[in-house]
């Protein structure tokens, strides 16, 4: 899944004679947009929020969608839980910060990236930390679904762990899950380190039109 830029060539930001795909009609492969713009998304409403992909609409900076969301994720939780305790003002603003920082690293308009990376926080409960889910089409010729998995990941430790598994709408997929670790920032304790975790789906999907018979499946990532 994933959006493509429809900016103008004049948007703020951009490079001179820099071109969009909007301006283009189709994206840096050849794609047509109209085959990989748009998404039909039908989430749980009480488990996914979306990141905004521009702040020139409703919501103006990261920390006013994140001010707003906060008491909303709360009110649900007590809504949906009778009998637990109205939140502290201060568990609020701990939301606050960390859907701002989310907010702050994914959410908006990056004119120079080729398309438009969808950014999700599955967040069920807002007493545990929010999952953050990017997913977007990648239409590079040639690209293998092992590929878009990123199964040979070099930074992981052990080699991560490949699975096929099918769904109903998208079809058969590949999950890859590999973790490794990080060298601690200066000022940590000797020997401290910190450990990532990844975990990729990838599907290759077909176009219903394709624009050339020799067109490859798009794989479609999300991690």
């Amino acid at each position: 899944m994933g959006f493509l830029h429809r900016k103008h060539d004049t948007a703020a930001g951009l490079p001179p004679g820099y071109v969009t795909a909007g301006s283009l009609g189709r994206s840096p492969n050849g794609t047509p947009l109209n085959q990989i713009l748009h998404v039909d998304v039908s989430p749980d409403i009480f488990r996914w929020i979306p990141i905004p992909i521009t702040w020139a609409g409703y919501w103006s900076s990261p920390e006013q969608w994140a001010q707003d969301w906060a008491p909303d994720i709360w009110g649900l939780w007590v809504e949906k839980n009778p009998g637990v305790e109205k939140p502290e003002q201060s568990a609020i603003d701990r939301t606050a910060v960390e859907l701002c920082s989310y907010a702050e690293k994914w959410g908006g308009f990056d004119p120079l990236r080729p398309f438009e990376i969808a950014t999700w926080l599955h967040l069920p409960s807002p007493t545990v930390g929010a999952l953050p889910v990017r997913v977007f089409v990648d239409d590079t010729p040639d690209l293998t679904i092992e590929q878009a998995a990123v199964v040979d990941t070099s930074d992981a430790i052990p080699p991560p762990t490949v699975e096929q598994f099918h769904t109903e709408i998208l079809g058969a997929g590949l999950k890859v899950t590999c973790h490794g670790t990080l060298d601690p920032p200066p000022g940590d304790l000797p020997g401290a380190q910190t450990v990532w975790v990844q975990v990729r789906y990838a599907f290759a999907s077909r176009p219903a039109k394709p624009s050339s018979p020799s067109r490859p499946p798009t794989p479609t990532s999300a991690g």
